[in-house]
């Protein structure tokens, strides 16, 4: 994302977590309950803990938007050039890794993959191929309209604010499966933490936060357990549907919204000096794009990490942490290659168009 702040490393430390909280939830998701066959056919403690995973996508992306709103809340404009110029390059290779894929057969020849060929190459920002990047440079354009009216407000109407968003946009947005409900989203983790940033007084509990974010997490895993049961098994009548609405609404308007504030309240509150942290945060934007593309996520975790076996192990819990942390490792490599010998290159270029099409406009006009 945009270093439009001074770095921290406590926050940067909270951007790696969330990161590594994502890919664990991107294993569950894409990996082993692509076939919800496959996961309700293993033994239950490896049931238990893929279910367990899930929630760290919903949570990893609300910190995400929460820091954003944290730092950005009082600013009249959010640059998106990095995040532009990182999901072009991204687009780029991810574009030429399903090109390989088809050529392997590892992808199917169809008019789908031609689109999403064009996606990556052609339109890798807004064309929807990484959702939570269209939905950040949306939420950029819209921001600084939403910090001028926040920074009028006191603290109730701030909180009266969130909380209508909270219900009439975020929670209804989420029941109707609304198709600009990333979009919600990203508005209303931005909202609470531009509103935490405006209240700003926490006390030094962050014991207490780190005891209530890590419970809140262990009941959500819970409950995303119970959903994925009934989704494995078919919702065969209306008691079933309402079980997976209720558990959703539960999920997604409650327990994460506790568990992203309380996680980050935590790290803020929390001391660090290290040039190795600050290195690893800003690269975790780079691995997000790499491990979670359209043509990637496929390819690692059932072709590379190939979790359909993992998961058939006893050791499955142990193998899945570790799997986790080589997927974040690995991209992180490629990320740090980028920014090293493409990222001058590519800021460059960008600002010699820049330059060059304000010098044509400026002709024409």
């Amino acid at each position: 994302m945009e270093n439009t702040w001074k770095r921290q490393a406590n926050i940067e430390l909270l951007r790696v977590v969330a990161m590594l909280m994502i890919i664990g939830s991107h294993l569950a998701l894409h990996g082993i309950q692509a076939d919800m066959g496959a996961w309700s056919a293993g033994n239950r403690i490896n049931r238990i803990f893929t279910s367990m995973l899930k929630p760290g996508g919903g949570v990893g992306v609300a910190v995400f938007f929460i820091i954003t709103g944290w730092f950005n809340g009082n600013k009249e404009k959010i640059s998106v050039k990095r995040t532009t110029l990182t999901t072009v390059f991204y687009g780029f290779v991810c574009g030429l890794i399903g090109i390989l894929g088809l050529v392997k057969g590892l992808n199917p020849v169809s008019a789908d993959s031609a689109k999403n060929l064009m996606r990556c190459f052609l339109s890798p920002v807004m064309g929807g191929g990484w959702w939570f990047v269209t939905a950040y440079i949306l939420l950029a354009l819209i921001a600084p309209t939403i910090n001028r009216y926040v920074a009028k407000m006191n603290n109730r109407e701030a909180a009266l604010l969130v909380a209508g968003f909270w219900f009439f946009e975020y929670t209804v947005g989420n029941i109707i499966s609304n198709q600009y409900f990333p979009i919600q989203r990203a508005i209303m983790f931005y909202l609470i933490g531009t509103c935490l940033k405006k209240y700003n007084k926490y006390p030094n509990k962050r014991g207490l936060f780190l005891l209530g974010s890590g419970m809140a997490y262990c009941l959500h895993g819970m409950i995303q357990y119970v959903s994925d049961s009934v989704i494995a098994r078919g919702k065969s009548g209306i008691l079933d549907e309402i079980i997976i609405i209720v558990t959703s609404c539960l999920s997604n308007s409650v327990l994460i919204i506790v568990e992203a504030v309380l996680l980050f309240l935590f790290f803020l509150q929390i001391t660090i000096d290290s040039r190795r942290i600050l290195e690893v945060g800003k690269s975790v934007f780079g691995v997000y794009l790499l491990h979670d593309s359209i043509f990637t996520r496929n390819l690692i975790w059932h072709n590379v990490v190939k979790t359909e076996k993992i998961y058939e192990m006893r050791a499955y819990p142990v193998i899945t942490i570790l799997v986790i942390g080589g997927v974040f490792l690995s991209c992180y490599i490629v990320e740090r290659i980028r920014i090293k010998f493409f990222e001058g290159i590519m800021e460059g270029t960008a600002n010699r168009c820049v330059q060059f099409i304000r010098c044509f406009g400026n002709k024409i006009l």
